[in-house]
């Protein structure tokens, strides 16, 4: 679907907002499982993907993210799922809510409406509604306010404690990037008209997908994503040795998070050195 590039604008520079709002909803949940299944697709997906990086090295039960249409088979009445489409009418996210009520799992359903919405409601399961009005594919900062919300509730976790504490620099960096000639409009020029290949270190694999993804919706743009370090035995050999014409073509970009492992943060840095030898 083609928006209005000023609409598209005014959604994209509203994520912190969203964020802000939905991390301060109540949400207290109580539920007992021993592993977390997040059903979804697009940003609803990656919403879940973003939560995961979070939390992963405090979580004390397993969180899985499922794209595909069918629940993995290990899912049973052990299994909280949490089905996540802010239309409320995903296909996907439907077939597996709908398995998930076959195989007796505690479910919660997180949508603006549609019928995921009246699913959960008729079939008394945990839901969190959220507001409508936006495109979906920019619902991601409402969604991960509202997923950290139950993330913390369920697993006593500080996500929206620590949205709470970035939020500050965040809008600041926001400010930053909406002026014009800012690093934004650079990194932007760097990229037209080429194939970026955006590659993140692990811990925020995620962002890099979410970048990816706006781009192919937002520009109309081929885009990919890879991984350090797992980018250094495999897609390093082509971009160093590959088809110059074909190279040419193609940016690649390079996120790595503050506070990385050392040895993450020299791999990243010596496959860019590598790439920048080809000139």
């Amino acid at each position: 679907m083609t928006v209005p590039a000023e609409e598209m604008a005014a959604e994209v520079s509203g994520f912190l907002d969203d964020l802000r709002r939905s991390a301060r909803a109540p949400i207290e949940i109580e539920a007992d499982f021993d592993g977390i299944v997040i059903c979804g697709m697009g940003g609803s997906a990656i919403v879940g993907d973003i939560i995961r990086d979070c939390v992963i090295g405090e979580a004390s039960v397993p969180i899985h993210v499922q794209r595909f249409p069918d629940l993995p088979s290990w899912v049973g009445p052990g299994t909280l799922v949490i089905a996540s489409s802010y239309s409320g009418n995903t296909r996907e996210t439907k077939s597996m809510y709908l398995q998930a009520r076959e195989r007796g799992c505690r479910i919660l359903a997180m949508a603006s409406g549609g019928d995921l919405l009246r699913l959960g409601r008729e079939n008394g399961d945990i839901v969190v509604e959220m507001r409508r009005g936006l495109q979906p594919r920019s619902a991601l900062g409402m969604s991960l306010g509202h997923l950290a919300g139950v993330t913390d509730s369920l697993l006593g976790t500080r996500c929206r404690e620590r949205i709470e504490e970035i939020l500050p620099s965040l809008c600041g960096l926001r400010g930053e990037l909406e002026r014009e000639g800012s690093l934004a409009d650079e990194i932007a020029a760097e990229l037209s008209g080429r194939i970026p290949i955006i590659y993140a270190t692990p811990g925020i694999g995620s962002s890099a997908t979410r970048w990816k993804t706006q781009i192919n919706e937002n520009s109309k743009m081929l885009a990919f994503t890879g991984s350090v370090p797992e980018f250094n035995p495999n897609e390093l050999s082509g971009w160093s040795e590959g088809e110059d014409r074909l190279m040419d073509k193609c940016a690649h970009v390079f996120l790595c998070e503050e506070g990385a492992r050392k040895a993450n943060l020299d791999m990243a840095e010596r496959a860019m050195s590598s790439l920048r030898g080809r000139g």
